[in-house]
């Protein structure tokens, strides 16, 4: 399920892989659309701003959430459904946000402390990690092109927070990956961290000490 609000603006184009016959037209929509025909998937479109209650489906499997956004209101939307992941993880969090040239993914269940309580409890085996919001409380803080009286577009603020060309394809491309070594149980780090001007990156594995060195 595609969730958001906004339509798709000319600032759009260079970076986000829309075209100009797109321009106006829904971005949940015009992404379900145009990846459900490529592969043949059922992929619902919401064109509203995220919601908990999107995620009381009566799904019988864990529940992934993947933020791509760029404002502290939808991230706290997104941070209010991991207080259901007690006792037992049943909705995760993987988050993706970039800077100028530099970006990170970060990837948990846990809200707080209390939830983190036995999650190595097998040597080899994690059962919960600590939500973004826990590793990164900074990102639930509003940069004051969010405040209210602002009034500007995402558009707009990506205008005012100028990207380089590529960052958020190399951010998607770090998701990606980590989504899918998670989804295959694979997965042996939590967080990545990457900038383009040093052209480094570095991953926080998931050990308890690494846990407890990023709370």
């Amino acid at each position: 399920t595609f969730v958001d609000p906004d339509t798709v603006e000319p600032v759009n184009i260079p970076r986000q892989n829309f075209c100009q016959a797109e321009v106006g037209a829904g971005k949940a929509e015009t992404l379900a659309a145009r990846y459900g025909a490529a592969w043949g998937l059922e992929i619902a479109a919401v064109a509203k701003r995220f919601q908990p209650s999107l995620v009381d489906a009566p799904w019988r499997a864990a529940a992934i959430i993947i933020g791509c956004v760029d404002n502290a209101a939808a991230r706290k939307s997104i941070a209010s459904v991991m207080d259901r992941n007690s006792p037992t993880p049943s909705v995760w969090w993987l988050d993706a946000g970039n800077a100028v040239q530099s970006g990170q993914v970060l990837l948990g269940s846990a809200p707080t402390l209390r939830e983190l309580t036995g999650a190595f409890a097998v040597p080899t085996f994690c059962s919960a990690l600590p939500s973004p919001a826990l590793q990164h409380p900074e990102l639930l803080k509003p940069l004051p092109e969010e405040l209210k009286g602002a009034r500007m577009s995402c558009a707009e603020i990506a205008a005012a927070n100028r990207q380089a060309l590529v960052v958020n394809k190399q951010v998607a491309a770090h998701a990606a990956a980590m989504l899918s070594l998670f989804l295959a149980g694979d997965l042996r780090y939590f967080a990545l961290y990457f900038d383009q001007a040093s052209g480094t990156a570095r991953s926080r594995y998931i050990t308890p000490e690494n846990v407890m060195a990023c709370l």
